[in-house]
């Protein structure tokens, strides 16, 4: 899941509600254009949600890509059969999977 907000600073104040529910905020330095919340178990959580500054380049390839995925019966069969690939193989390693998916989705924005 993904959510736009005007400034990331407001993420700050929703950590609590969120882990009232059970989710965990997870923060990684390498991704600074986001904040990132996972329920579930470490390294394999069930649920994700991304916010991120409305309408930044990060926030426009999301919304790119699932527009893509939408409109192309072709490329979201193909995802998903790579996503399925992807769990698989890398069923114990979260970052391995999204790695493996990393090229599929540069190419479908590169298209778009």
């Amino acid at each position: 899941m993904a959510a736009g907000v005007m400034s990331l600073e407001e993420t700050r104040h929703y950590k609590e509600a969120f882990t009232g529910i059970g989710y965990e905020m997870v923060d990684h330095e390498e991704f600074p254009y986001r904040v990132f919340f996972r329920k579930g178990s470490f390294g394999a959580g069930t649920c994700h949600l991304h916010i991120c500054e409305y309408q930044n380049d990060y926030w426009n390839n999301l919304i790119t890509f699932r527009n893509i995925l939408r409109k192309d019966r072709k490329i979201r069969t193909e995802y998903e059969s790579l996503k399925i690939s992807l769990a698989g193989k890398y069923q114990d390693d979260r970052q391995k999977y999204t790695e493996g998916k990393s090229d599929f989705i540069l190419r479908a924005l590169a298209q778009a």
